[in-house]
C-alpha cells in the first residue's frame, strides 16, 4: 500500500508539473482544433466527427463557472490540471511498480531508486513536446490521457487488493469509466 511518504512526492509531482503547465498555459484560443472545442464547449455545439459529446459537456460546465478569466483560458486551463493529474497517477504507478522489486522499501537507497525513479518516469513524458502542448491547450488528449491514466491507477489498486467484494467494483468503476471516456475522444 502507499505510504504517507509516496502521497507527498506525488503530491510534489503533481505540483511541478501543474507550475510548468500553468506558466506556458495558453492564454486565449490556440491554431487547429482548440479553438473549434473552445466554441463547441462554449455554445455546446457540435465539433468535428467523432463530436467527442463528453468533453464538450465538460467543458461547458467548466466554461459557465463565473472564474476571473476568459472562457478561453478557463478551458485550457482543464487541460492543465488533467494534465497535472496525469503525472501524479504516472508517479504512484510507478511507486507502487518499483516498490514490488524490492526486498527492502525502507532503506536510503532504496527510497532514492522508488521516489526518484517515479519522478523522473512522471517528467519525462509530461513534458516531451506532444504532451506539453496538449496539456497547456484544450484538447481531448490531456483528458483522455488522465482519463486512461486513472483507468490504470485503478488496475494497479485492484491488484493489490485481497477483497474479492473490493476488486469486484474496483473493475466495476473501471469498466464504467473506460465505457464513459469513449465519449470523450
Amino acid at each position: 500500500m502507499y505510504k504517507k511518504e509516496h502521497w507527498i512526492g506525488a503530491a510534489l509531482t503533481f505540483l511541478f508539473t501543474f507550475t510548468g503547465y500553468l506558466l506556458t498555459m495558453a492564454p486565449t484560443v490556440t491554431f487547429w482544433d482548440a479553438g473549434e472545442f473552445i466554441a463547441a464547449s462554449y455554445t455546446l455545439g457540435i465539433p468535428h466527427p467523432p463530436g467527442t459529446p463528453l468533453f464538450v459537456i465538460i467543458g461547458r460546465v467548466l466554461s459557465a463557472i463565473p472564474l476571473p478569466m476568459g472562457v478561453a483560458a478557463r478551458l485550457n486551463f482543464l487541460s492543465v490540471l488533467c494534465g497535472a493529474a496525469g503525472a501524479l497517477l504516472i508517479y504512484l504507478i510507478v511507486v507502487r511498480i518499483i516498490s514490488t522489486w524490492l526486498e527492502d522499501e525502507n532503506s536510503l537507497p532504496s527510497r532514492v531508486l522508488v521516489h526518484g525513479g517515479a519522478f523522473a518516469s512522471a517528467i519525462i513524458p509530461s513534458f516531451m513536446r506532444t504532451t506539453w502542448s496538449n496539456a497547456t491547450e484544450f484538447e481531448v488528449y490531456a483528458v483522455s490521457t488522465a482519463t486512461f491514466l486513472f483507468i490504470a491507477w485503478l488496475m494497479v489498486y485492484m491488484g493489490q487488493s485481497l477483497d474479492r467484494r473490493r476488486m469486484q467494483r474496483t473493475l466495476l468503476l473501471v469498466i464504467y469509466i473506460v465505457s464513459l471516456s469513449i465519449a470523450n475522444h
